[in-house]
């Protein structure tokens, strides 16, 4: 699924994260949180506990539903872990602490949750990556005044160490494919916080399938279009970046296309992606939002200008409003 994959890193060391059917618990005061301080003093009383080690205590701060059936000692194995780097590094300053939402699976199909990272050690600015980050995860649709997940991201043994220690394949001097070599295609898409009434409820869709697949839905044309146009591009800038998430701030709207081929151009090419954002949440700035965001191996990464290929970006931009029929996925 290609929601994974946001502002920071979710490759996780250790990770507690339930999967719950609908439940409504009400607190004792009836109050019912929804600002972000409301959110932030249930965290830290979190992390007040998680000093400690009071695994009893954070056991009793989750959904009742998401406790059953779990094993404590994963429980403990998480507190153990998050007491060290509360006892070592304290509390970030309130202004490093980040809220994000995110698209999660669950059994009962993708909801969208409230995250509350805690950066540790404290990075200099607020939009570097921190070596290791505590998250607080909650579903509004359930309750914010218990947990639904606590997750811990471990940023230094994950993607930036396999970005050191993965062989680099060489850049590609032009990005030129042929639609005919492709066997296998997915084209992934999210309203985030745009006004558009497309997709599922959470307003994300997904179709993929083979290279019939994109005769019969009448858009390889428009593959080939969007190819010849890649072609020609200038590659403003490159990077290695193992992963194929994209660390966002906010919600965008964004569409991402992904192929495989018969023949690839370089051995380990695994698959191509293309990533545009189409519109970034209401006040909230991406990184590289300014650029066509172009993925091989997952980890040779190329960057064009939207600005200086328009007809490239409205060819991206244009199945995302494509009419697919009920070739959609049905959960993507």
């Amino acid at each position: 699924m290609d929601t994974f994959k946001n502002f920071w890193s979710t490759n996780k060391i250790f990770k507690l994260f339930f999967l719950l059917t609908a439940t409504t618990i009400i607190s004792c005061n009836n109050h019912k949180p929804s600002a972000e301080t409301d959110l932030l003093v249930i965290c830290d009383a979190a992390l007040d506990k998680i000093k400690i080690k009071d695994y009893k205590g954070i056991k009793e701060m989750f959904q009742e539903e998401a406790i059953k059936g779990n094993n404590d000692k994963q429980l403990q194995k998480l507190v153990d872990e998050a007491s060290v780097l509360v006892n070592k590094y304290g509390l970030p300053p309130k202004e490093m602490i980040m809220f994000r939402s995110q698209l999660s699976a669950t059994i009962d199909g993708p909801v969208q949750l409230t995250f509350v990272d805690y950066p540790f050690p404290a990075p200099k600015e607020k939009n570097s990556i921190p070596d290791r980050v505590i998250s607080f995860g909650f579903n509004k649709k359930v309750s914010m005044e218990k947990f639904w997940s606590i997750l811990i991201h471990n940023n230094i043994t994950s993607d930036s160490i396999k970005t050191v220690n993965t062989p680099k394949i060489p850049f590609l001097k032009t990005l030129s494919f042929n639609a005919d070599d492709i066997n296998w295609f997915r084209i992934y898409y999210s309203k985030g916080d745009s006004y558009r009434d497309i997709g599922n409820a959470e307003g994300v869709f997904a179709v993929s399938g083979n290279q019939k697949k994109l005769v019969d839905l009448k858009i390889k044309n428009k593959i080939e279009n969007i190819f010849n146009l890649l072609a020609k591009a200038k590659i403003e800038k490159t990077d290695y970046k193992y992963g194929i998430g994209i660390k966002r701030n906010g919600r965008p709207e964004f569409i991402r296309y992904r192929f495989k081929f018969n023949n690839p151009p370089v051995n380990n090419f695994e698959e191509l992606s293309i990533y545009i954002i189409i519109e970034s949440e209401r006040g909230i700035k991406e990184k590289d939002e300014d650029f066509i965001e172009v993925t091989h191996s997952y980890m040779n990464r190329y960057f064009i200008s939207k600005l200086k290929n328009p007809k490239l970006f409205q060819a991206l931009e244009e199945l995302a409003y494509y009419n697919y029929g009920n070739n959609l996925e049905k959960r993507p």
